[in-house]
């Protein structure tokens, strides 16, 4: 017996958990993107770029990625439920 849409969402948790999942993966490539498109502009502008925008870039984008990794083995779960 296949269970309905609803109780499918249910056994795996919220859709609203899934939409802030996605959503802070997205803030979070956004904002790693932006910090290390500035820090690319510094340094072909010739200045010295920002070691904290470095480290910006370089944790948001593998957190983004993370959470994405998340959110498909959510999605796995509620299939397979």
């Amino acid at each position: 017996m296949r269970m309905s849409t609803a109780e499918n969402s249910r056994s795996a948790g919220t859709p609203r958990a899934d939409t802030v999942i996605i959503a802070s993966a997205v803030a979070l490539s956004l904002i790693g993107l932006l910090a290390l498109v500035i820090v690319v502009i510094a340094g072909v502008s010739g200045s010295t770029p920002s070691v904290t925008l470095t480290w910006i870039g370089m944790l948001t984008i593998p957190a983004a990625f993370i959470l994405l990794v998340v959110e498909f083995g959510r999605a796995i779960a509620r299939r397979r439920a």
